[in-house]
């Protein structure tokens, strides 16, 4: 009887510790069995979660368990993709799951070891099981479980120190022992010797490669059966006391008896409570689906269901009345028929796991075992804060997909603008052609490639538009780039794939190209492309002609770079202009020679200003009918130290094209409103201004200042102005010219009849004289038509009540045919040569004066 009772005792206690290692593994079983469930929510569209992302999910479950040390992620050839803790990845850690043991497994987990930890020296177990990631290759799950864990686990389930427990396989391979044993750890145990002196039990574990051995000392076990056979043989050797030893040994016995139902309900109890104490819902159903057993955790799961769960009462009913109670999540009857029919079919296969809603809408995730006595074991996790977790990382995924089309269609902005940006950087935005710099790059790989034999010599074309300047004065910017445009188009069109255009700024442009023939065919090409830019063209509804220039430049070994061509071609285009326009010119080395030339006079002119070698000289007007002085005209002149008098035909119209015009316009203008107001008898000076100057906004201001620093009455000054000086912006010319009408300054119109419109200008501005061309009166001694060209003009200004002025009289045949003709007014050299003051002048009412009555000043 003692023997059977510590054998019983010793069957119990291997039970409850079977049930603390089940509970135990199962525990880190369906923390292995929710990591899909975790990595496809927190997975982005299907997109493969990367190691450092799995490493952080599974820190977050080293941090809430207490059942494992760590979690890995191995990959198929057993090395650590990812891990909860710090440890190097793709490092082995001594387990190595077969190709084969997914399918063999199907599904379930295996505890695998034990093996030392390469980083603590530790013995280990690990629970592995296979998972499929989204997105990723399939991987073996594994839960570390310390040997040292174990073993206090099996202690506090064992409630004796005097028991053995081993956790071993069916191979006698130590996994883990109470005592621990580090020698014996993971070798095979020797078969125990028929005369041992133990008891043993052993018990299988859920997980069927695990077994649970209890082994007692028989010694100690037996320990009051040997006594109580002590007491015996004395009794038989004591006759007198056999009664009350036997009396003494029954009363022991059963006291021992009670000891020993105590200890079993005490086992009972710490099963149940250990059951109770599980953080997941557990139940147990016998053979016949009735239910054994549930804990306080499955009863609370369910809520208003708990009272279903009576001993006795089968799975299907409880499902059934659980489900017509609506205490499940399903919307119509017909529904729910057919899902209580698929979750009655899982619970009897007992494989795998379901997810389903309860009506309060929580989430339980159901895993199912069967016993080998055909007993269910039903585990229910409230996966509740995981589905929730799941729809804020689906809600972060549409809002990271929403982030990404737009960040996409920011990107495709920000890539059509930079591509914008680099077309910008080397081409013209007006007309999409090549823009300087580029076309200098391009100008300079076209050379090289010719002086190392390419095929063809390179001819560069540089052109510049004839009147565009009109265009754009008369019919407004707008036009003018329209203009432009359609310029470029036919360039393009002239040109073809045989070279590259450009435009090199304002209206000027160019054109490279590699030619077998290049003399011949850039001449020809040259005249193409002014042939096609003389045709009319239609802008806004309204024709408009221009024309253009075209300089031409052959490569050679003196001139390849993209410098020195484009400043030849230059000098090429300007003596092309300076032929007449509308032509073609190829560089000459004499136009180079010219054009240095008139550098240095351009430079020597801007010293000329500052070195005050900038001379007035003035030019007598004398009155025809009373032969005496009415007027002088200021004149600029250029005494340059080495040069010595300097044209004004070579450097005025340098200072105007250089802007210097202005400076030294303003200088003639103070210089002779100055010297006019110191004169004697008040005469009337009179003063050119270009068209440079009528263009300045300060030109007003400028001539206001010079009349009012010299004290001269603005009625004495007299503004000559030419007709090229109304063509740009003819509305702001005569609102300025009106202005100086109003304060009594007259306005001489110069060089009548050399311009395109004169009789509109007679019309439209303020003009008191007309200044007759000298042209015309050079040629009246020997054209008749000159001489009635200066009648009619005369004429013509007498009916409007203008003055007129015959400039150029050099002869007295000229005097006498201007006087004929009507003339008021002549100058010339006849009359009086400039002098550099007029003080030089004798003026009439002098004693002098009757010597020079007759024949004027002289």
């Amino acid at each position: 009887m003692a023997r059977s009772t510590a054998e019983n005792s010793l069957a119990r206690t291997a039970t409850i510790i079977e049930s603390t290692v089940n509970r135990q593994l199962l525990q880190i079983d369906s923390v292995l069995a929710s990591l899909p469930d975790l990595f496809a929510a927190a997975g982005s569209n299907g997109a493969a979660a990367s190691s450092e992302t799995a490493s952080r999910l599974l820190q977050g479950f080293n941090a809430q368990s207490l059942v494992f040390r760590d979690l890995v992620l191995l990959s198929p050839d057993g090395t650590v993709w990812a891990s909860g803790r710090s440890r190097p990845l793709g490092q082995a850690i001594g387990i190595a799951p077969g190709a084969g043991d997914g399918e063999r497994l199907g599904g379930r987990s295996r505890l695998m070891g034990p093996v030392r930890n390469p980083q603590t020296g530790e013995w280990s177990l690990y629970l592995v099981r296979p998972v499929s990631l989204s997105g990723n290759q399939p991987f073996w799950a594994a839960a570390e479980v310390p040997a040292a864990r174990l073993t206090r686990l099996l202690l506090e389930a064992a409630g004796s120190p005097t028991l053995q427990i081993r956790l071993e396989r069916p191979n006698k391979t130590l996994l883990a022992s109470l005592p621990h044993d580090e020698l014996a750890m993971g070798k095979q145990a020797a078969e125990p010797s028929d005369g041992s002196s133990s008891f043993s039990t052993t018990r299988t574990t859920l997980y069927d490669d695990v077994i649970v051995e209890v082994v007692a000392d028989a010694s100690v076990t037996m320990a009051d059966w040997r006594q109580d056979q002590d007491r015996l043989l004395m009794l038989v050797s004591l006759a007198e006391l056999l009664m009350l030893a036997s009396a003494g040994g029954l009363l022991a016995a059963l006291r021992r008896r009670e000891q020993l139902e105590q200890e079993r309900m005490r086992a009972r109890r710490t099963l149940e409570n250990a059951i109770d104490a599980m953080s997941d819902g557990f139940a147990m159903w016998d053979a016949d689906d009735r239910l054994i057993m549930s804990n306080a955790k499955f009863r609370d799961l369910f809520l208003q269901t708990g009272e279903l769960f009576v001993p006795g009462t089968s799975f299907e009913d409880m499902v059934r009345d659980a489900a017509r109670d609506g205490r499940y999540h399903r919307e119509d009857e017909a529904d729910r028929d057919h899902w209580i029919g698929d979750l009655l079919n899982w619970h009897r296969k007992a494989e795998g796991s379901l997810e389903y809603r309860l009506a309060d809408g929580r989430w339980l995730l159901a895993k199912e075992r069967r016993t080998e006595a055909g007993e269910w074991v039903g585990i229910r996790t409230d996966i509740t804060p995981l589905k929730q977790a799941q729809a804020a990382l689906e809600a972060a995924r549409l809002e990271a997909e929403r982030a990404h089309r737009e960040a996409e269609a920011r990107n495709a902005v920000l890539i059509e603008q930079e591509r914008q940006i680099r077309f910008l950087a080397h081409h013209d935005p007006l007309t999409g052609l090549t823009n300087r710099a580029l076309f200098r790059t391009e100008l300079d790989r076209m050379a090289l490639a010719s002086e190392l034999g390419g095929s063809g010599t390179l001819a560069l074309l540089y052109l510049d538009l004839d009147r565009f300047k009109e265009v754009n004065d008369t019919l407004g910017h707008p036009v003018g780039d329209m203009l432009l445009r359609e310029v470029a188009r036919r360039l393009e069109a002239c040109v073809g794939e045989s070279g590259l255009v450009a435009r090199l700024g304002g209206d000027e442009f160019a054109i490279a190209c590699l030619f077998a023939e290049p003399v011949f065919q850039s001449r020809r090409l040259g005249e193409k492309i002014v042939a096609s830019l003389s045709r009319p063209f239609r802008l806004k509804g309204r024709p408009v002609t221009i024309g253009a220039s075209v300089g031409i430049m052959i490569a050679n070994k003196l001139a390849h770079d993209a410098d020195t061509l484009l400043r030849m071609a230059d000098m090429a285009l300007y003596e092309a202009k300076g032929a007449g326009r509308g032509t073609c010119r190829f560089f000459d080395p004499a136009v180079e020679t010219r054009l240095l030339h008139r550098h240095d006079l351009a430079q020597d002119l801007q010293q000329s200003i500052l070195r005050q070698e900038i001379v007035v000289e003035y030019q007598p007007v004398f009155d025809l009918k009373t032969n005496a002085p009415v007027a002088f005209e200021a004149l600029a002149r250029w005494d340059h130290p080495e040069r010595g008098r300097v044209s004004p035909a070579d450097f005025v119209p340098l200072a105007e094209e250089t802007g210097l015009i202005e400076e030294i316009g303003a200088y003639v203008l103070a210089q002779a409103c100055l010297e006019a107001s110191q004169m004697s008898v008040p005469l009337r000076i009179a003063v050119n201004l270009s068209p440079v100057q009528m263009r300045s906004d300060g030109i007003f201001t400028t001539v206001m200042d010079a009349l009012k620093h010299s004290g001269m009455p603005p009625s004495r000054l007299e503004l000559e102005i030419t007709e090229s000086a109304l063509l740009a912006d003819s509305d702001r010319v005569a609102q300025l010219l009106r202005r100086f009408h109003d304060e009594g300054i007259k306005i001489a119109l110069d060089d009548f009849g050399t311009g395109y419109s004169a009789l509109g200008y007679l019309r439209s501005f303020p003009f008191s004289k007309i200044k007759i061309d000298q042209s015309f009166v050079r040629e009246m001694t020997t054209h008749p038509n000159s001489a009635a060209i200066v009648s009619t003009i005369v004429r013509l200004a007498d009916q409007l009540g203008l003055d007129t002025t015959a400039e150029g009289v050099e002869t007295e045949d000229q005097l006498t045919l201007v006087r004929a003709a009507g003339c008021r007014e002549a100058q010339g050299f006849l009359l009086g040569h400039p002098r550099r003051r007029l003080s030089d002048f004798v003026m009439p009412g002098n004693e002098e004066s009757n010597k020079i009555a007759p024949r004027l000043l002289g």
